[in-house]
């Protein structure tokens, strides 16, 4: 039986365990939670600051994950509503306008992983990922990539993606959206005048674990310049696991650091995903596939030995000039 064959077996199977759904109480009942927890971090921070941030840090990500599952339809059949609900808890909550990201960026990284000028999410500046990527204009930057990708790109990705997607809102006209935007940051300064600390160090903090989780999953494997081979077997080429599954692991990857079930299943919610990754390392062994599979460590070695690779070739003046 082909892959495609095995997985479409596994799907119907998975379906009828319900692994696809998710309980209209339980998302009630989350998003409750974060809503206590957004108010009880207001409300005590000024008496014991670190409890606050710590209250609405676990929120932000929490909501930044669930935001993740709604962008891909695991909550809700209707794309309208999954669209608009993503927009509302993104744009009131985080602060971020969600759309342009969800709907657009990550939909195609899924269709199009490592692929150079398809998949969006290597679009990371003068940051290379490829030798392709090199821009001559940052020539002198690129010995410095490892350093700056690290200490200074992920830690700013909240405000990265927020200035990205804002002018996205402006590129396309979205006026009503782009007010709505800029009233919640109004609205929100004015409420946490005496406490601004609590207003961006959760969603900074949230941001820098976003990134860093997308990083791990993808950018150290093999990039292309096209497809060569068919989608499921590419998920397995480009896609990382990471070895913890414990419940905290779970929680603080929003379920992704079983990120190969995540591609091959995208609907799924991520909170299940580890229900089935015994399934996926089988299926792998039979079609004769590599499960990545890798601690923290060593994916974080990777990433640097993979961006330290680049600089390699950008030093190589030959190479440099024939790209």
């Amino acid at each position: 039986m082909s892959l495609a064959n095995d997985l479409r077996k596994l799907r119907k199977n998975y379906e009828q365990k319900g692994y696809f759904k998710l309980s209209p109480l339980q998302l009630l009942a989350e998003f409750s939670l974060c809503l206590i927890l957004y108010v009880g971090g207001f409300l005590i921070y000024p008496d014991y600051p670190l409890s606050g941030i710590a209250l609405q840090l676990v929120a932000a990500i929490t909501i930044v994950w669930s935001i993740h599952d709604i962008g891909h339809g695991a909550f809700f059949k209707s794309n309208q509503l999954n669209r608009w609900l993503s927009e509302i808890l993104g744009l009131w909550i985080l602060g971020m306008p969600q759309m342009e990201y969800h709907f657009n960026i990550h939909r195609k990284h899924h269709s199009f992983t490592n692929i150079l000028d398809k998949d969006l999410a290597l679009n990371t500046g003068f940051i290379a990922w490829h030798e392709n990527q090199i821009d001559r204009r940052f020539k002198s930057l690129y010995p410095l990539q490892s350093f700056i990708w690290i200490f200074f790109v992920l830690p700013l990705t909240y405000p990265i993606l927020t200035l990205q997607c804002s002018l996205l809102l402006v590129k396309n006209k979205e006026w009503s959206r782009l007010i709505l935007l800029v009233s919640r940051w109004i609205l929100f300064t004015f409420i946490y005048w005496n406490s601004l600390t609590l207003l961006f160090i959760p969603p900074l903090i949230t941001g820098f674990i976003l990134g860093l989780s997308a990083s791990l999953n993808h950018f150290h494997l093999p990039i292309s310049k096209g497809f060569n081979s068919k989608y499921p077997e590419k998920v397995f080429r480009t896609t990382q696991n990471l070895n913890s599954k414990s419940f905290f692991a779970r929680w603080i990857t929003g379920g992704l650091n079983s990120h190969i079930e995540h591609h091959l299943f995208p609907t799924m919610p991520s909170r299940n995903l580890h229900l089935i990754s015994e399934d996926i390392a089988q299926l792998a062994e039979k079609h004769d596939l590599n499960y990545h599979s890798s601690s923290f460590y060593s994916c974080i070695l990777n990433l640097w030995n993979k961006l330290e690779s680049i600089k390699k070739v950008n030093s190589r003046e030959s190479l440099y000039e024939n790209i």
